[in-house]
């Protein structure tokens, strides 16, 4: 999808533009924070912007919302704070050493950074591991997702991760490349799934469309379920 920014009240807000066949402009605020916006294909892109300055305290409002919804964790990324991983919450441990480090045990995630009091650093250790578990698990999820696609012909994507702010995975379809947000890794494993079978069809439907999502149903009559579930867990993509 397009991404512009306009300029809000002296602040840059950035907003994901989709083109459909709709007859108006419409603006959607995501549980993440992210601005959306559809619009028709013969509405110049001056007059977009246009709209979605004017939307300019709705979405304030709507964010502030959000903000307001999120769990309050003030020491988040210190010593005592809590980060799910799997859709499982461990505590967090920072210890002092040479070198910026990360591991993950049972009940905890374990960190070591040269200044325990630097948050710079411990988001350092935390993208690191997540870094290494996305590597090491989203294959074997992206392999069971793919099963669901056993009657069509879908060729063999390539794997990227990124830490994104603004969605959980993308497709390039032409290309046959699927990118995973690093974060993707701390949500349960019945949402990693829906967000891989989410990418793979759109192998097959590259966009939004209702044939995209009638495949969704045949392929996983569960997802807007597992979708729901998701959700919460956008805050991680505003703290990480």
């Amino acid at each position: 999808m397009p991404r512009r920014i306009v300029e809000i009240d002296g602040e840059d807000v950035e907003y994901e533009l989709t083109y459909k066949q709709v007859k108006n402009l419409n603006l959607r605020i995501r549980s993440d924070g992210c601005v959306t916006v559809s619009a028709p294909c013969s509405v110049p892109l001056d007059r977009i912007d246009e709209f979605v300055a004017a939307q300019g305290d709705m979405i304030k409002r709507a964010r502030e919302r959000i903000e307001r919804s999120v769990p309050r964790r003030e020491f988040y990324l210190g010593e005592g704070g809590r980060i799910p991983i799997f859709g499982r919450e461990r505590e967090i441990t920072v210890t002092k050493g040479s070198r910026i480090e990360a591991t993950l045990y049972v009940e905890r995630l374990a960190l070591t950074v040269p200044d325990p009091t630097s948050e710079e650093q411990i988001r350092a250790a935390i993208r690191r591991e997540l870094s290494r578990l996305s590597e090491k698990s989203m294959p074997v999820v992206l392999e069971e997702a793919a099963k669901r696609f056993y009657e069509y012909s879908i060729p063999k994507p390539r794997l990227s991760y990124r830490c994104m702010v603004g969605k959980w995975g993308s497709c390039l379809a032409s290309e046959a490349q699927i990118t995973f947000n690093k974060f993707l890794i701390c949500t349960p494993p019945e949402c990693m799934e829906y967000v891989a079978t989410h990418e793979l069809a759109h192998l097959l439907v590259p966009n939004h469309s209702p044939v995209f999502h009638g495949l969704m149903d045949e392929l996983m009559p569960d997802w807007r379920a597992r979708k729901k579930q998701l959700e919460p867990y956008g805050y991680l993509l505003r703290l990480l």
